[in-house]
């Protein structure tokens, strides 16, 4: 059987700052955010002689905008300043930390692109929104889950 001691657990939680990066606080009831997608950038550069394509790897990241979603609490600070950024056009600092803190996680400035809510009888009231990621992602170390 394969080893699957150390294997970590997939669960992750997004935490922002709201005093430029002082303290980052934990957004609550996040149920989803998509994970930075980091590629690079290619280059064809077959020559005219060659017998197949030729790429090389370009020193430019191409970085997706993460979408999230999370049970709406329109009292909760988070959920506050989330808005405020939409409305405002403003960065928010953003941290994704992993459960597991063997496994580094990300920081990035961004800003709110969407922040649409989603309404189903059978649910309580949700908010859907993607962060339009500004400038550069960095790997950090992932912190334990607390509030």
């Amino acid at each position: 059987m394969a080893d699957i001691d150390d294997l970590p657990d997939s669960q992750h939680f997004l935490k922002i700052s709201t005093d430029d990066g002082a303290t980052f606080t934990k957004v609550p009831l996040l149920t989803n955010i998509d994970m930075i997608d980091q590629k690079k950038t290619l280059d064809e550069i077959t020559t005219t002689d060659a017998r197949n394509t030729q790429k090389a790897v370009v020193d430019f990241i191409e970085v997706n905008d993460p979408a999230f979603e999370m049970v709406y609490k329109p009292t909760d600070p988070q959920h506050i300043a989330l808005k405020a950024a939409f409305d405002n056009n403003t960065v928010v600092q953003c941290e994704i930390h992993f459960a597991d803190i063997a496994v580094n996680g990300f920081k990035f400035d961004g800003q709110i692109g969407e922040f649409t809510f989603v309404t189903d009888v059978k649910k309580k009231l949700r908010v859907k929104g993607s962060i339009v990621i500004g400038g550069n992602v960095t790997e950090i170390t992932s912190a334990p889950v607390t509030p």
